[in-house]
Parts: C-alpha cells; sequence; structure tokens
C-alpha cells in the first residue's frame, strides 16, 4: 500500500475548553473523582501529571513523545481525567514523523458545528471527492446546557501554555493542514 494516498481528519477542541467540557459531563454523570470543583480536579491530575513524568523520566523515557505514551496508559487506569488528553500538538507531531502534514485536515470542532457544510466542503476536497451533494447536519448536541467557561485556574492555563505555543508553530510551518483552527489556537506566544 502507498501510505501516500492515506488522508487524515482531526477535529480539535481547544484543550481548556475541552477539560471543562469533561468535567461538566462527569460531574453530572457523577463519575468518580468529579465530587470536587473544576480547580480542586485540574490540581489532582496535574499532581498525577507530574509524579509521571518524573517517573518515566527517573525509568530513562526522556522525549516527549514517549513520556506522553508513557503516561496515557496511566491515565486509562485512572477515572475520568479532563487535563491529559489535551496534546493535540504532540500527537501531530508524531504522526508528522511518518506521514507527510499534507495528508491532514486539521480543523476545529467548533468550525464543523457552526459551518457544517463548509467544513464537510473542506473535508470532501481533502479526501479527493467530487460532485458532493449537499451535506446536512444530522447530529447535534442541541439538548445540552450552554454554558459559559470560567476563569481557567492558573495552573491549567500555565499547562498549557506549551501546547499553544507548538500549536502555533505547526500552523506556521504546515498551513495548509489546518482549516480555520487559529481561532482555537491562536499564537499566544
Amino acid at each position: 500500500m502507498d501510505k501516500s494516498t492515506i488522508r487524515f481528519i482531526m477535529v480539535i477542541r481547544d484543550p481548556m475548553e475541552r477539560a471543562y467540557a469533561w468535567y461538566n459531563f462527569g460531574n453530572g454523570e457523577n463519575f468518580p473523582g468529579f465530587n470536587v470543583t473544576f480547580e480542586e480536579k485540574v490540581t489532582q491530575e496535574l499532581n498525577v501529571i507530574r509524579k509521571c513524568q518524573n517517573y518515566a523520566k527517573s525509568h530513562g523515557i526522556t522525549d516527549d513523545v514517549s513520556v506522553w505514551a508513557f503516561c496515557s496508559k496511566t491515565f486509562l487506569e485512572y477515572d475520568g481525567t479532563v487535563v491529559y488528553p489535551g496534546s493535540m500538538a504532540r500527537a501531530l507531531k508524531y504522526y508528522f514523523r511518518f506521514f507527510d502534514p499534507e495528508q491532514f485536515l486539521v480543523l476545529p470542532l467548533q468550525e464543523y458545528h457552526d459551518n457544517f457544510p463548509e467544513a464537510m466542503e473542506r473535508i470532501s476536497q481533502h479526501l479527493g471527492l467530487k460532485n458532493t451533494a449537499a451535506f446536512e447536519q444530522s447530529h447535534s448536541n442541541h439538548g445540552r446546557k450552554p454554558y459559559e467557561l470560567p476563569k481557567m485556574p492558573q495552573n491549567l492555563v500555565e499547562h498549557f501554555q506549551a501546547e499553544y505555543t507548538e500549536m502555533a508553530e505547526l500552523i506556521k510551518k504546515h498551513p495548509n493542514t489546518f482549516y480555520r483552527v487559529q481561532t482555537v489556537f491562536p499564537d499566544r506566544s
């Protein structure tokens, strides 16, 4: 198989917004460990992440991608993490080691929700589909209760600062890979 013909589509979300949304979901569903404030949940998880990273590094696992992979196994056994899955830049850098970035289309979840026909047209172009019929959105989270994002805990902002910087660098380096992602990952450097 010629791997250059493979196309990837990645839908992303601001990691802090995703963390808060997952916290609200877990709290509403009475998941174990969610009976604390958002700030307390974030602090608990950041402590676990730091311990895992230190443990990995003390055992010779030093590059970021390997530490990330090692620690993600820890969180598979940890009930309801809100912080850890937020590193899209690391995931993309990993895949870019094996595939041309032009094989990827990365778009924000909000763009998919707010401008569904345009997002689907861009996805179709990426996949090389022609004569696509008009797309209609058939599923949405219309039943969800809207909420306003709170001021994010400083430790969470600091945790994701590197993510924003890395993503901004990837967007600059591979602009054709990203579709309207700047609204999710503005250059905060």
